[in-house]
């Protein structure tokens, strides 16, 4: 691996790092290093990945107009390696933030024709997807539905957590993609608490207008 690759990768971990730890000023300005590192690669799936990193700290740090433009550019790149499915799914929530309902239900609707392999954990896809789906119905005023979202994604989190090996709490590198562990990392945990907190503001929600 070149040397640019090399610190591009170092960029990325600690992106992620940062961002986990809540650190968020610093976590973009490394996402941007990094693609602005990569802007001069003539490599297209360098870049996307790099887009689509970037794009995902954006979405966890709150810059939510920054990560609908560079997860849409990543999408765009279709031999990239990251994974499309949960890009798409990061995308559609992003566009709810922006208050573009009718843009996150059509990502919504693109996501069925992302591929999907082994290495993209299709099993904590399904609880991903119940979220945002709950996310989607909420904002355009189906509280019942989002309600059943957000139950069906709990157990599932709630199964991942229940089922994970001892040794390891289901932190997976995602290995087909050459990622580092930041990136291709699943908190089941951290998908449940986030999953239940919305879903009791849904319900607080409800209560304010009763």
């Amino acid at each position: 691996r070149s040397s640019i690759g090399l610190r591009a990768e170092a960029l990325a971990v600690r992106a992620y790092g940062l961002a986990r730890l809540g650190r968020d000023d610093e976590a973009w300005a490394a996402a941007e290093q990094r693609l602005e590192l990569l802007s001069r690669s003539a490599d297209a799936r360098l870049r996307g990945t790099a887009q689509y990193d970037a794009g995902s700290i954006a979405l966890a740090t709150g810059r939510d107009a920054d990560a609908v433009r560079l997860l849409d550019a990543a999408l765009a790149s279709h031999e990239a390696k990251f994974p499309h499915a949960l890009a798409r799914l990061r995308l559609t929530e992003a566009r709810l933030r922006i208050s573009d309902v009718t843009g996150a239900a059509l990502e919504l609707d693109r996501f069925p024709f992302e591929p999907v392999g082994p290495a993209e954990l299709p099993e904590a896809l399904v609880p991903h997807l119940e979220r945002v789906q709950a996310l989607v119905a909420a904002a355009d005023g189906r509280r019942e539905l989002a309600g059943e979202g957000f139950a069906s994604a709990a157990a599932g989190w709630r199964r991942l957590v229940r089922d994970a090996p001892p040794e390891d709490p289901y932190a997976t590198t995602l290995v087909a993609f050459g990622r580092s562990a930041p990136g291709g990392t699943v908190e089941p945990a951290v998908e449940l608490g986030r999953t239940l907190a919305e879903w009791a503001y849904l319900l607080a929600e409800e209560g304010s207008v009763q």
